[in-house]
Formats: C-alpha cells, sequence, structure tokens
C-alpha cells in the first residue's frame, strides 16, 4: 500500500462498508480517516474522546450505534494504548 488512507480503505472495503453505512470514529484524528469512509460511500459518525487519555470514549461509541452501524473505526493519534479499555460487542466491525 501507498499510504495510510489506502490502508484504512482496502479495511472498508474487505469488511464491506459501502453505501449508507455508518462508520463509528473520532474526529481527533488525520483526515484520511474520514475520507476514507466518505470513498467508500459511508458515514462518518463522530464521537467524543475520554479527556483523561484521548482514546474514543466506549460510551460515546455504545450511543452512537445505530442499525446502520457497520464498523468502528479505533484510531490511534499519540496515545498511550495502555489507556484504552475494551470495545467488544460495540459494534460488527472493528476497522
Amino acid at each position: 500500500m501507498a499510504s495510510g488512507t489506502d490502508a484504512l480503505h482496502l479495511a472498508l472495503i474487505a469488511e464491506g462498508i459501502g453505501a449508507g453505512d455508518e462508520v463509528i470514529t473520532t474526529a481527533f484524528t488525520f483526515i484520511a480517516t474520514a475520507e476514507a469512509i466518505k470513498y467508500v460511500g459511508a458515514i462518518p459518525v463522530f464521537v467524543d474522546i475520554d479527556p483523561k487519555t484521548f482514546n474514543i470514549s466506549p460510551e460515546a461509541i455504545e450511543k452512537a450505534i445505530t442499525p446502520k452501524t457497520k464498523a468502528v473505526c479505533r484510531c490511534i493519534c499519540s496515545v498511550n494504548r495502555r489507556t484504552w479499555r475494551p470495545l467488544s460487542g460495540c459494534a460488527t466491525g472493528m476497522i
């Protein structure tokens, strides 16, 4: 792959994400995340971060899930991975 954007794009395709699907992510990331989601025709749904860890908030994810939610794109933005909390069971796909 030529870039991280390509990697995100291909991951979304591999998960079968397409037009009208919702992908939960955070705005606290590089723009390529939302671009890749839009490029496959899906809708980025932005949720808040945990102000203590700067990671995507599991509680915000759970509140944002709808019948159209197909994946969660959990981004790493110079954060401490030790502060990640489990997200299992939140959505069908984890990208």
